[in-house]
């Protein structure tokens, strides 16, 4: 118990017992950490790009309607306009595209080659490249189809269709593109950028979030937006889950609004990866709970132990929202329990061994070292043996019965020294009582003399009666005088005193 006691205490000492809670919210974190750390750079490497990008873009769009003597407003309605425009720009992705780590790069111009059609609200027209193919995170010569634009510049530039190519953008796929243009427009921050929610790309199972820039000319005015793409293939590639105890872990970065417990986290607006993905297909907004070591986020059936971390990037937010971009673990809220007990039953177990291991030593040393020496003191105790076997115990008894002995040896000198002493004691007290006794004679009267030389003599008191022809009565009067005036008590002690006197002192008496 002693061992096992010491061994709580060290463990608790030094942290290594396994509280469940605490190492559950400790993996969370550390996965959060490099998780934020390597997302935040891609997306910071991936809109220093995209800034770059725009300015390019920008610089080629004023450029070409210097030449023309022209403002933007011309280019709706002129596709020989919209024409060079997207011939110029096919370059400036591809090359951006090959050096970034997206999976495609667009520019959106807030144009449309025929407004009279009836799709033409939401119809803009533009370029969007994409990788495709995508088997590893950084693919060195990915294959590049042509998504979006004119027909005929992906002939001239051979790339390859699409499977789902258009001629112009469906704005009404793009999440939020009025209000990107129109916060762009206000905002006087040229380098800004912003990231849409994810969506899937019309006709296709491919889900993507857009790094979107604003394409933002000398004199304020908005021409649309350019970017990159970043696929859902791609993102699970780059960020692989993790070999770990917790197989069912969903780890992704979505949008949240409000702060503290009252945060809600919409899962399912950026990218997700895990077993349980497809939960978040379409975005689902999950209250958080503040526990101990992490959070609970529950929306209906849908529960989950998880936690959060902000990403380190800023981009353009949308007028009226607060929300902002953060990285995220889940982990059913079963699969937590499960875990949980676990690491309960791992340290009772744990505990449980040590606690066998130490009452099976301590029954091991008992038995080879206690065991004899008790066994040892039994023989010695009850049977007289001499020696027990164990050198350390009988050299033990030989100091006490030494010692015993020794202890022995002198009660008895103690006591012939205190038998001396009262010998002395009486003899002393004897002689001084004979004295005062032989000392007191002298005060007797003539008739107690009388009796007590009859005493002398060896008569009892009926006898003196007889010889001085007195009553026993009388007698016994002249007795507790002789009694009191000698110091005397019975007659046995005056017969004592009387045998110590000698011959001549009885005949002085007579």
């Amino acid at each position: 118990m002693i061992l096992f006691t010491a061994m709580l205490l060290l463990l608790f000492w030094f942290g290594w017992v396994p509280f469940p809670q605490r190492a559950l919210g400790k993996i969370f974190d550390d996965y959060l950490i490099r998780y934020e750390r390597k997302l935040s750079e891609h997306i910071s490497h991936s809109a220093a790009q995209g800034i770059h990008l725009a300015a390019m873009l920008t610089d080629m769009i004023e450029r070409t309607l210097h030449a023309r003597n022209c403002s933007f407003a011309a280019v709706s309605d002129n596709p020989e306009l919209i024409r060079t425009l997207e011939n110029n720009s096919i370059y400036l992705l591809k090359d951006t595209l090959l050096r970034s780590r997206c999976s495609g790069s667009f520019i959106i111009l807030d144009a449309t080659v025929n407004s009279a059609l009836r799709q033409s609200r939401e119809s803009r027209c533009g370029v969007y490249l994409k990788a495709s193919n995508i088997t590893v995170s950084n693919p060195v010569l990915p294959q590049i189809f042509y998504l979006r634009g004119l027909s005929e510049l992906a002939l001239k530039y051979q790339l390859e269709f699409h499977n789902k190519w258009d001629l112009e953008y469906d704005m009404a796929q793009l999440p939020d593109y009025a209000a990107l243009l129109r916060s762009a427009a206000a905002s006087p921050e040229s380098r800004s950028f912003f990231l849409t929610k994810s969506f899937f790309i019309r006709g296709t199972h491919d889900k993507v979030i857009l790094l979107c820039v604003p394409l933002r000319g000398r004199d304020g005015e908005v021409y649309g937006l350019c970017g990159l793409e970043i696929s859902d293939i791609l993102y699970r590639l780059t960020y692989r889950m993790p070999q770990h105890d917790l197989p069912d872990m969903v780890m992704g970065f979505a949008q949240q609004s409000g702060h503290g417990d009252g945060a809600t986290l919409h899962a399912g607006t950026g990218l997700m990866n895990g077993p349980a993905t497809n939960l978040f297909a379409s975005p689902v907004a999950m209250s958080a709970t503040g526990m101990t070591h992490y959070k609970r986020y529950q929306s209906g059936t849908l529960d989950f132990a998880g936690n959060e971390r902000t990403l380190r990037i800023a981009p353009l937010s949308l007028p009226g929202q607060d929300g902002k971009w953060v990285v995220t673990v889940l982990l059913p809220w079963e699969k937590a329990q499960i875990f949980c007990l676990k690491k309960y039953i791992f340290l009772g177990l744990f505990l449980a061994l040590f606690l066998g291991i130490a009452l099976g030593a301590s029954l091991f040393l008992t038995r080879c070292c206690v065991a004899p020496v008790l066994l040892g003191i039994k023989n010695a105790r009850t049977n007289g043996v001499a020696t027990t076997n164990v050198r350390e115990l009988d050299e033990l008894l030989e100091f006490l019965e030494a010692k015993e002995q020794s202890l022995l040896r002198q009660q008895e000198e103690n006591a012939r020294s205190l038998g001396h002493i009262q010998e002395k004691s009486d003899l002393q007290a004897d002689i001084t009582a004979y004295r005062t006794f032989i000392e007191q004679i002298s005060t007797l009267s003539k008739a107690e003399r009388l009796v007590f030389a009859l005493y002398i003599k060896g008569q009892k008191a009926n006898e003196i009666a007889a010889n001085l022809h007195l009553s026993i009565n009388t007698i016994r009067t002249h007795n507790r005088n002789i009694y009191a005036k000698l110091n005397v008590s019975s007659y046995k002690e005056l017969m004592v005193y009387i045998r110590m006197m000698t011959a001549e002192d009885r005949e002085t008496f007579v």
